[in-house]
């Protein structure tokens, strides 16, 4: 039996978390209702297009647009092992480039910073506190066209507006810390911010499913009505255990298909299960996309499976000591796709697990800094953290594993495959940002030093860089 499955919330979540080089317009076919095929510049591309009903499914079958290897190649690093404070980050939630500046979320600091184009630190924007202006648990970022950068406060609930110099120009509340989650600012300036709508029937949640969405933030705080991706039918595995006497269940095991979802600044919704590569695009004018593509799924190895099950429980272990994920619960390769990270080029970076290697360094069992949302139906809610390492990489006998991670990229227009980028370097598991060719993302090193790095996106063998 299947069930309408939106998206989960656990309640601890672990935080690590050319112009438009001139290749993200339409092409391919007009569309009907029998297959179509066309070449891009590289003889090689081959797409389908396929109508039904007013939907059109557009499967990219080999190939690419691009035609040429696509690479992100590192400009800049921001971020010391030790040194200024300015320069040391411990959680890096979000990043953003306008103009010549660089602004970054720490929200272990907590602070969030302005940077100049070679990394050199300008400003901070706002302070610590708990007053107008200030920001204790900082989280989403956005920066509008006139210069406003937006900051969401999870802690304090609310948006937080200040100048293109980090003064402040007002607050705008949120109501609760669900409502505070992250941002998406769209082409004409308008802000969202996602939120977590909870179970008419719960009082209060600490694990559970919940629906999510966004919703715009004007002058007064949240306004119009709550814009939520679509329900695909899908029933996620579940892990079931007692705490306190109450049964609880979970989506805990590893590389298990999901429910993904996204909202591009242009207001499409992208969302798709990731047991096959398949997802729809809503667009804002009622018409929808769905996007397919070839592939051959990663097998998983029982190494693998057996480090990602044990990692998987450790935080259920903190409340029940004998909890275990059963290995045999993990299936044999990985899920298509894990993410969806629209950029600000009207293109959507689907992100997925490549094959694993064995980390010596067991550099994924360190957890850094966790967070805690308590909610509440009222609106109410806290935060907290706690600190350290999720597990002990002594729990792992038989050694740690880590994924390598590639990203798929389609343009949102023609929903066309452009071309697949591989991470640059160990650390690297999805962009915080991307404009045109210009990537941003935080890498933690082996020795646990988090900095963030300016990427250019370079494809070779199509004259565009």
């Amino acid at each position: 039996m299947t069930k309408r499955y939106l998206s989960t919330v656990a309640m601890t979540m672990t935080m690590a978390m050319a112009a438009t080089l001139g290749l993200s317009g339409c092409g391919g076919g007009a569309g009907g209702s029998s297959a179509a095929s066309s070449s891009g510049a590289s003889g090689e591309y081959v797409v389908e297009r396929t109508t039904n009903e007013g939907v059109e499914t557009v499967r990219s079958v080999s190939g690419s647009r691009w035609g040429g290897e696509a690479r992100l190649v590192e400009e800049l690093a921001i971020g010391e092992e030790s040194g200024d404070e300015p320069y040391l980050f411990g959680s890096v939630t979000a990043a953003w480039v306008s103009g010549d500046r660089i602004y970054v979320v720490d929200a272990q600091a907590p602070a969030v910073r302005a940077y100049d184009a070679e990394g050199a630190f300008l400003f901070r924007v706002g302070r610590t506190g708990e007053g107008p202006g200030e920001y204790s648990r900082p989280m989403g970022l956005a920066i509008a066209s006139d210069g406003r950068v937006f900051v969401t406060d999870l802690a304090g609930a609310r948006l937080n507006v200040y100048d293109a110099d980090g003064k402040p120009i007002e607050d705008r509340s949120l109501g609760s810390p669900q409502s505070a989650i992250g941002l998406q600012l769209g082409y004409d300036d308008e802000i969202f911010t996602r939120i977590i709508d909870l179970p008419a029937n719960t009082n209060r949640i600490q694990i559970g499913n919940v629906r999510m969405g966004m919703q715009q933030v004007g002058p007064e705080g949240l306004t119009g009505e709550p814009i939520f991706p679509p329900p695909i039918e899908f029933s996620p595995p579940m892990v079931k255990f007692s705490v306190m006497g109450n049964e609880m269940e979970m989506p805990l095991v590893p590389y298990a298909p999901s429910y993904q979802w996204a909202m591009a600044p242009g207001g499409e919704m992208i969302a798709g299960v990731s047991e096959n590569y398949r997802f729809e695009i809503h667009r804002p004018d009622g018409a929808t996309t769905i996007v397919e593509k070839a592939w051959e799924p990663v097998a998983i190895t029982p190494g693998e499976a057996a480090f990602r099950a044990r990692l998987a429980g450790e935080q259920i272990r903190r409340m029940v000591a004998d909890f275990e994920v059963d290995t045999a619960l993990v299936p044999d390769a990985k899920a298509a796709f894990t993410t969806f990270r629209p950029d600000r080029s009207r293109r959507v970076w689907v992100v997925r697990q490549g094959p694993g290697r064995r980390d010596p360094d067991c550099t994924e069992v360190d957890g850094g800094a966790g967070l805690t949302i308590m909610l509440s139906r009222e609106g109410g809610g806290t935060v907290s953290t706690d600190s350290g390492s999720a597990a002990d990489p002594e729990d792992f006998p038989d050694g740690c594993w880590t994924d390598t991670w590639l990203f798929d990229v389609f343009d949102l227009a023609s929903g066309e495959l452009l071309g697949t980028v591989p991470a640059p370097e160990d650390g690297f598991t999805a962009p915080l940002f991307v404009d045109g060719d210009t990537v941003l993302a935080s890498i933690t090193d082996e020795a646990g030093t988090v900095r963030l790095k300016k990427y250019r996106l370079t494809i070779d063998g199509t004259g565009s860089n």
